[in-house]
């Protein structure tokens, strides 16, 4: 394990023309900072939207009386030092699902790891982002043969305050086959 990541180490300082590279870092400063590599800066514009998804940091609950969906939980967290946020959907259950929102030039590409088996992208849709709503919408995805096989094919989260809305849509032989709607509040 040391020496793969040793040789990480010496393929990242390669890449980004590091001329040093320290296993553990000290310095106060650079832990404040919690820096991204200076190899890979990013766009204002993505950088904006990725800290609207950051702010959803925690977990929420879904607010439903139906009878599948009590007690349900979403939770949001930063990872890979900020420059990605992971959602986790129904932690622990048998259908948990992972989303991964990362920048992709000036914008937001999130990819939903579905129970269903297939791995839909989706990019934030222009001039989404900006108020209350980011709009997801498919762009590809692993698993997929073709846009026709059914496929989670867009969502919405409309973020205020401590509540979320998800909507999700699904797609099936060249239309919308359903909506999801999923309404959570954020856990004190």
């Amino acid at each position: 394990m040391k020496k793969s990541l040793i040789a990480l180490a010496i393929a990242c300082a390669a890449a980004g023309g590091i001329t040093a590279v320290r296993a553990a870092d000290d310095s106060s400063a650079a832990k404040k900072q919690g820096a991204a590599m200076p190899c890979c800066p990013m766009d204002p514009k993505a950088a904006a939207s990725l800290e609207k998804l950051k702010g959803l940091t925690g977990t929420w609950a879904i607010q439903s009386d139906a009878k599948d969906e009590a007690g349900m939980t979403v939770v949001f967290r930063p990872t890979s030092n900020g420059t990605a946020v992971i959602e986790t959907m129904f932690p622990g259950s048998d259908h948990e699902m992972i989303n991964m929102f990362t920048a992709d030039g000036d914008s937001i590409v999130m990819t939903h790891y579905c129970a269903m088996g297939n791995q839909p992208r989706m990019k934030l849709a222009p001039a989404s982002g900006e108020g209350k709503a980011m709009k997801f919408e498919f762009v590809d995805g692993g698993n997929i043969k073709s846009r026709n096989e059914m496929h989670m094919d867009g969502v919405t989260l409309t973020i205020d305050g401590d509540k979320l809305s998800e909507d999700w849509s699904s797609y099936a032989d060249g239309k919308v086959l359903d909506h999801k709607v999923f309404e959570l509040r954020r856990q004190k």
